[in-house]
């Protein structure tokens, strides 16, 4: 250093300590618990759409779901899917199937929401069929 003072060891271990609590008591990135997935495949077809944030595959499944049959016409709606982990730092697992039923409520539900009323008019079921997984280290072509 030109005509200054020199940067002494204390000084040093003083700002490294200080450096290291800013870091540590930063948080960065998404939450810890909540992942984040995309729809991959419905009724075997491939069909990159969406981004669903859940703490849980399954749950993801459900939003993904509620999704699907939004456009849907009619009271019955039925879809076999998979999902993809895209969460950063995950290993981008495929989960699945699921399978998906929807069907008309004999009575709509009314409930307010956030000052809204909302009617619900199907009851929607959605469950891991288990089994044909196509996750892990498997690349699937129109997954990536």
């Amino acid at each position: 250093m030109k005509g200054g003072k020199k940067y002494t060891q204390a000084e040093f271990n003083k700002d490294l300590m200080e450096l290291t609590n800013l870091i540590n008591g930063l948080e960065g990135g998404a939450s810890t618990e909540k992942r984040s997935f995309k729809l991959v495949e419905v009724d075997g077809k491939p069909a990159i759409k969406g981004r669903y944030t859940a703490d849980a595959p399954l749950t993801a499944a459900r939003h993904a779901y509620s999704v699907l049959c939004r456009k849907a016409k009619g009271d019955k709606c039925t879809h076999k899917f998979y999902i993809q982990e895209t969460t950063r730092g995950s290993n981008k697992k495929v989960y699945g199937p699921y399978l998906g039923k929807r069907s008309k409520r004999s009575k709509p539900v009314k409930v307010k929401i956030a000052g809204k009323d909302v009617i619900y008019k199907y009851n929607s079921e959605v469950k891991s069929l288990g089994g044909d997984q196509k996750g892990g280290s498997k690349k699937w072509a129109f997954y990536s």
